[in-house]
């Protein structure tokens, strides 16, 4: 059975963004042409919302992030997306959205659309929810196959102690299934309760963008399966 425990995967999560800085600079201060732009949206079960989420920075993805300038606006589907104090913009939608378009206007009225669509993923039925470390382990998934380009899914293991939380990939075009490896389940010190999280993430060069160029990244998170790290 497919159970929500949302505390300790969102507290992880929480902590993966205070891990990265907040300084950031205005559009106003750089030449619009060098403002790459990071659209993201993401379906989590566990909450029951879409968020949406948008980053600006100079140059390339990991260059100094940029907070727009009155004049600039972000909007998705019509909605203007907030400016959150972690250097980012984060819109929360109830429910699943499932296509969208972002609508980007820069300093110089130029206007930038790029569209979105979020793929759908489940967990097979028996995926194992007692995970020996000494074996491997198939997750497989219902829904489509890994696609071309910038597609994966990823499964992470987070045990009650966050500091062990493992991360598997699948990026092979046409898998149907991501393997746990015991070299990595070893790493996890102690027999734990835990939760099984599946995420379909598919990833794509933003199609109308500034000579920085922009990245739009799908990502779909089913109801997290409780486990036992055996």
């Amino acid at each position: 059975m497919m159970k929500t425990k949302r505390l300790p995967y969102l507290s992880f999560i929480c902590l993966i963004f205070l891990c990265f800085g907040c300084e950031t600079e205005s559009t106003v201060d750089v030449s619009q042409d060098r403002i790459y732009v990071a659209y993201g949206a993401l379906w989590d079960e566990a909450q029951d919302l879409t968020i949406i989420n948008v980053t600006f920075s100079l140059g390339n993805y990991n260059g100094t992030r940029l907070e727009l300038a009155e004049g600039a606006a972000i909007s998705f589907n019509g909605d203007a997306v907030p400016y959150t104090s972690l250097g980012y913009y984060e819109l929360k939608l109830t429910g699943f959205v499932q296509t969208g378009t972002f609508e980007y206007i820069d300093l110089n009225g130029n206007v930038f659309q790029n569209d979105i669509s979020i793929v759908p993923i489940a967990f097979a039925a028996g995926t194992p929810t007692v995970i020996d470390r000494s074996k491997s382990h198939e997750i497989r998934w219902d829904g489509q196959a890994v696609g071309t380009g910038q597609s994966s899914v990823v499964a992470t293991v987070v045990p009650s102690n966050l500091g062990e939380t493992k991360l598997f990939s699948q990026t092979a075009e046409g898998a149907t299934s991501v393997m746990l490896t015991p070299d990595v389940l070893g790493q996890i010190a102690n027999e734990q309760k835990g939760l099984l999280v599946l995420e379909r993430i598919e990833a794509m060069d933003a199609m109308d963008a500034t000579e920085a160029g922009g990245l739009v990244t799908a990502r779909y998170r089913p109801n997290a399966l409780d486990i036992d790290i055996d």
